[in-house]
């Protein structure tokens, strides 16, 4: 496995630039696209506690890995519609446009930088929290993307929306791996709610025809380390061609 490189992407479609860290096998058979790509990757060390991705890829051959950095957008960029339970709620959200920034912008960059990539059509998007939203809603939206990886999803976004939508979306992934804990917040409510949506959005998903696979820990928390914990069996599940 070769190490991570740093990309700066311009995209037209988000009227901005996004970094973007790629690490690329040198003969990939599959891609996966994470948020908050800050967080991803544990070398070279970008955040205090990250998902330990790099290590993860290990155990699979031949998986791209390329995370997004989310900066000071993140917000607007991840959500469809407004969070109830936030404080700024005035913001021109454009979690669709972000969809295609990734499916229109991002993946040709990629084949260009790395052409090994190119003709890749195993590819799955994923994120946790606000950047679960958004995964979601690129593998909903564009069918670009034939496996998504959610974690610790905000299931009140929208006010309900956010499910509703799944249940009438216009794509649905083939594989789904949906993950939670039991303490993602220590207001108990809402860590039943967090939990209660990982149910409900496996069983809309499955209800669509998506192979599913649900993982709720019990005493997991909101944070790097419950996703890195889960990450490798997710890997796993949404990729297991590589490990045949």
């Amino acid at each position: 496995m070769t190490g991570v490189r740093v990309h700066r992407v311009r995209s037209r479609i988000l009227r901005g630039a996004r970094t973007v860290r790629a690490l690329v096998p040198p003969e990939p058979r599959a891609l996966l696209v994470l948020a908050d790509g800050a967080n991803v990757f544990s070398e070279p060390r970008a955040s205090r506690r990250t998902w330990g991705a790099d290590r993860a890829a290990r155990a699979l051959d031949g998986l791209a890995i390329v995370a997004v950095d989310a900066g000071r957008t993140r917000t607007r960029d991840y959500l469809p519609y407004p969070d109830p339970r936030a404080r700024r709620r005035r913001l021109a959200y454009r979690a669709d446009r972000y969809a295609a920034f990734l499916a229109e912008e991002l993946l040709p960059f990629l084949e260009r930088r790395h052409p090994a990539l190119a003709g890749i059509t195993l590819r799955g998007v994923g994120g946790s929290s606000y950047g679960a939203v958004a995964a979601l809603r690129a593998a909903t939206r564009t069918p670009d993307f034939s496996r998504v990886l959610v974690e610790s999803i905000p299931p009140w976004i929208g006010g309900g929306r956010l499910l509703d939508d799944v249940r009438t979306a216009p794509v649905i992934p083939r594989r789904a791996w949906v993950g939670a804990g039991t303490a993602e917040s220590r207001d108990d409510d809402v860590a039943a709610r967090v939990a209660d949506g990982a149910r409900a959005l496996a069983g809309i998903l499955r209800s669509r025809g998506a192979r599913v696979r649900l993982r709720i820990v019990d005493g997991a928390r909101h944070d790097e380390r419950a996703w890195a914990g889960r990450l490798p069996l997710a890997l796993r599940y949404l990729f297991s061609e590589l490990a045949e």
